[in-house]
């Protein structure tokens, strides 16, 4: 799992996210955000300590209560670039923003259809067997769905959880006809934690694309973007990073 922090100012983990990634290996990504105009270098030198006391609180707050803890500390003109990179480089399963949540007893898991499924419900079951909270599996279509795709697809995913150990009374189905983004912020209004999956091949194309970008920009609790990509690794101009 992959936890990108914004170091440049103090931030903790809220309990309820420490309790979900118990039983993850979770890679803080500590990145300090450098202005186009300045260089990352010149940054690195002025704010490094301050930035590594930020990343090694939440690194020191992380440990003991997940499976494992790396950190990494990157000044970048580019926060998205770079998580992209360090996603890559360390194969995280998902990304992680964390929000704000005081608890967490459901989880919203939008289905766009059959690409990345199986590494989404994955990763709900991982999510699930860390907590006591329920889940509601979401399919928004675009049309009246004749021949029933979203009603197998919904079908589907609730088998898998059954199958793999998730009691089917924590298990919910909702199939939307409204359009995608407000069919997913609606039923989120009753759930605390979102779980998205990726369908572009890159980081850019997906946080930037217009339904998860407008999931995370309007989310206020924790949003899970699990990736779909074998990508590259690859140093990006515009970043430093502080080993």
């Amino acid at each position: 799992m992959l936890l990108p922090v914004d170091v440049s100012g103090e931030y903790t983990v809220p309990t309820p996210v420490l309790d979900l990634l118990s039983s993850t290996h979770v890679v803080v990504l500590g990145y300090y955000p450098v202005p186009s105009q300045a260089a990352p270098a010149q940054l690195k030198h002025q704010h490094e300590d301050d930035a590594r006391r930020q990343l090694d609180a939440i690194a020191n707050q992380l440990s003991g209560r997940v499976d494992g803890v790396t950190d990494v500390l990157v000044f970048t003109h580019d926060r998205n670039e770079t998580v992209d990179r360090i996603a890559s480089k360390h194969t995280a399963d998902a990304i992680l923003t964390p929000g704000s949540v005081s608890s967490v007893d459901r989880l919203l898991v939008p289905l766009r259809g059959t690409s990345n499924v199986e590494n989404i419900l994955r990763l709900v079951e991982s999510l699930l067997a860390s907590t006591d909270a329920a889940v509601t599996l979401f399919h928004a279509t675009d049309d009246a769905d004749p021949e029933g795709h979203g009603d197998q697809l919904l079908d589907s995913a609730v088998d898998h959880l059954v199958e793999s150990g998730i009691d089917a009374d924590r298990i919910d189905r909702q199939l939307s006809t409204d359009e995608a983004v407000t069919g997913i912020l609606a039923a989120g209004d009753e759930s605390d934690v979102l779980v998205i999956g990726e369908t572009e091949p890159s980081l850019r194309d997906r946080i930037l694309g217009r339904v998860p970008s407008q999931i995370l920009e309007d989310a206020d609790g924790p949003v899970f973007v699990v990736r779909d990509t074998n990508g590259t690794e690859s140093e990006k101009d515009g970043e430093i990073d502080a080993q």
